[in-house]
C-alpha cells in the first residue's frame, strides 16, 4: 500500500509553487520599475557630463521623447547616433530596454553587455542582462548576472526573488531558499514568492517549513484549493495521514479534488482498512474522470479484490460497466476476468465458467483466464464424489494449466498454482519441478520458502515410496522368488 501511495502522491506534484515563469514580466510591478530604469543612479552607474551642453541637450531631448512615451521615434534617435566606442553607456542600457521590451533578446544582450563593457559597474545594466537569461531559460547565466547586481547593491525583492528562482532551476535548494525567504521579507504579500519557497521546502524534503508557510494561508484563505493539497501533501510526507484524510475530504467537498487526488484518498482508506470509504473515493475518481484510463481503474479493482474486499470489488466494476468501452478491447477483458473471479469466490461456477471461455474466445493467449478455469475444475474435482466426474475434472484443470504454461505472461503463475494443486493431492514430487520453474520466472521470497517446504515433502513422499517398494519385493528363496526367476527363465 505504501508503494501505491508513492505513485498516486505524484499528482501532487502540480499544486506547489513551480519556478516563476517569463509571465513576471507581464507583472504591472514590474513594467513600472523596468520603465523606472531608464533613469540614471548616479553612485553605479554612469552620469551626465553636466558641464557638456551638447550632452545635456541631447538627454533632454530623449527625456522629452521618454515622457511622450514615443518609443518608436527614441529608438530611431538612438539607433542613429549611438557609436557604441565612444557614446555615453547610458544611452546603450537605452537601446537595450527597448530592444528588451520588444522581446528581442538577442539585441538587448548584445546591448547590456556592451553598457556593461563600457561601464562596468553598471547595475542595472547587469540586472536586465539577468532578465534576458533568466527569460532565455538560461538559470546559471541569470544567476551570475543578477548576483553582480544584488552585489553592487541592488536588494529589491524582485532582484532577489528571480535569483532565487534561478537558483530553484538549477536545484541550488539552499541558495534558493536565502534568496526567496529575503524575497518574501521584502515583499510578503506577493504569492509568486511565497509559493517558489513552498517549492523549495518540498524540493529539500523540509515538510514541517512548508505546512508552517501553508497553514497560515489557509486561515487568511480557507477556499484556496491549492493550499489544501499543499497542506495534504505535506502532513502525508510527515507521516500524519488522519490529518491529510482530512485536507484531501476537504477538497472533495469543495468539488476540487481531482481524480488523482481521489485516488490517493481511497489508497489512505484501503491503508487505514476502510474499504466502503475507498470505495467511495475511487468511484468518485472514475466519476470525475473525462475518459477512463484503463491502468487506473484495474489497479482500483484488482486491488480492492486482492485485499478480499470481493464486495467492493463487485461494486466498483458494476458501477464502470456503462463506460466499459472507453477501455480498450485488451482492458475490457481483464476487467471480465476480474468479474469471473468474483463470481468463483461467490459460489456462481457456471457464470464464472461461461465469462471464462468467452475470453478465452476472444484472446487466445489470454494465461489469467486459462488459470482461473483450470481452478474451478480443481475445486470441482475435490467437491464431486464420483470418482470418475473428480478424475475428469482434475484433468480439465490440468489440461488448462499446460496451456497457460506455453504462454510467456502467465508462465510463471500457472507453474505455481499448477504445482499447488498437486500438493493439494499429495503428489509432492510432481509438484517441485514446476514450483522451481515458477520461482525461476519470478523470484519471490515466500515462493522460494514455499518451494523448500514441497521439496522436503517430497524427499519423504520419494523415500516412503522406496520403503514400500522395497517390502514388497519378494525375498530370496521364496515361492514368488522362484517363479520370477522360471518366468525369467522362459
Amino acid at each position: 500500500m505504501k508503494h501505491l501511495l508513492s505513485i498516486t502522491f505524484l499528482a501532487l506534484g502540480s499544486v506547489v509553487g513551480q519556478q516563476p515563469s517569463t509571465e513576471v514580466f507581464k507583472d504591472p510591478e514590474f513594467q513600472k520599475r523596468f520603465m523606472g530604469s531608464y533613469g540614471f543612479l548616479p553612485d553605479v552607474e554612469p552620469s551626465i557630463d553636466t558641464n557638456d551642453e551638447e550632452e545635456r541637450a541631447y538627454f533632454l531631448s530623449i527625456k522629452e521623447l521618454l515622457a511622450a512615451d514615443n518609443m518608436a521615434a527614441l529608438k530611431a534617435k538612438l539607433q542613429q547616433d549611438i557609436n557604441p566606442e565612444l557614446s555615453n553607456p547610458a544611452l546603450i542600457f537605452m537601446l537595450a530596454n527597448i530592444w528588451f521590451q520588444e522581446d528581442n533578446n538577442a539585441e538587448a544582450e548584445k546591448w547590456y553587455q556592451l553598457a556593461i563593457k563600457r561601464f562596468p559597474s553598471y547595475l542595472r545594466a547587469h540586472k536586465n542582462l539577468g532578465l534576458v537569461y533568466f527569460r532565455l531559460g538560461d538559470n546559471t547565466k541569470a544567476i551570475e548576472s543578477l548576483s553582480e547586481a544584488v552585489r553592487l547593491g541592488d536588494h529589491s525583492a524582485q532582484t532577489v526573488g528571480l535569483l532565487g528562482a534561478c537558483h530553484m532551476g538549477n536545484e541550488n535548494w539552499l541558495a534558493a531558499e536565502s534568496a526567496l525567504r529575503q524575497a518574501v521579507v521584502l515583499e510578503p504579500e506577493k504569492k509568486q514568492w511565497k509559493n517558489s519557497l513552498l517549492k523549495v521546502f518540498f524540493e529539500s524534503g523540509q515538510y514541517e517549513a512548508a505546512l508552517g508557510m501553508v497553514e497560515p494561508q489557509l486561515r487568511e484563505n480557507p477556499n484556496d484549493d491549492k493550499l489544501w493539497a499543499m497542506k495534504a501533501r505535506a502532513l502525508m510526507e510527515l507521516g500524519r495521514q488522519e490529518d491529510a484524510t482530512v485536507a484531501f475530504e476537504t477538497l472533495h467537498h469543495m468539488g476540487k479534488a481531482t481524480p488523482q487526488i481521489l485516488e490517493i484518498l481511497g489508497a489512505i482508506y484501503m491503508d487505514q482498512e476502510k474499504p466502503n470509504a475507498a470505495l467511495k473515493a475511487y468511484t468518485a475518481a472514475a466519476k470525475g474522470s473525462q475518459k477512463l484510463k484503463g491502468s487506473s481503474v484495474l489497479r482500483t479493482a484488482n486491488l480492492l479484490f486482492g485485499y478480499q474486499y470481493v464486495d467492493q470489488a463487485k461494486r466498483y466494476v458494476s458501477q464502470l460497466r456503462p463506460r466499459v468501452k472507453e477501455l480498450t478491447p485488451a482492458e475490457q477483458l481483464e476487467l471480465k476476468t476480474l468479474e469471473a473471479k468474483i463470481a468463483r469466490l461467490e459460489g456462481n461456477v457456471s457464470r464464472a465458467m461461461t465469462t471464462l471461455e468467452e475470453i478465452i474466445l476472444k484472446d487466445h493467449l489470454n494465461g489469467d483466464a486459462r488459470i482461473e478455469l483450470a481452478q474451478l475444475y480443481e475445486n470441482l474435482a475435490r467437491e464431486a464424489e464420483e470418482e470418475t466426474k473428480k478424475a475428469e475434472h482434475y484433468a480439465r484443470a490440468q489440461l488448462y494449466f499446460d496451456q497457460a504454461l506455453q504462454i510467456p505472461d502467465s508462465e510463471a503463475l500457472a507453474a505455481l498454482r499448477y504445482g499447488q494443486m498437486l500438493v493439494r493431492k499429495s503428489d509432492y514430487i510432481k509438484a517441485v519441478p514446476l514450483l522451481q520453474r515458477s520461482y525461476r520466472l519470478r523470484p519471490k521470497d515466500e515462493v522460494d520458502q514455499y518451494v523448500k517446504r514441497v521439496e522436503r515433502a517430497a524427499r519423504q513422499q520419494e523415500a516412503k515410496e522406496a520403503e514400500l517398494k522395497k517390502a514388497q519385493a519378494p525375498l530370496p528363496g521364496t515361492k514368488k522368488d522362484e517363479e520370477g526367476e522360471k518366468e525369467d527363465d522362459a
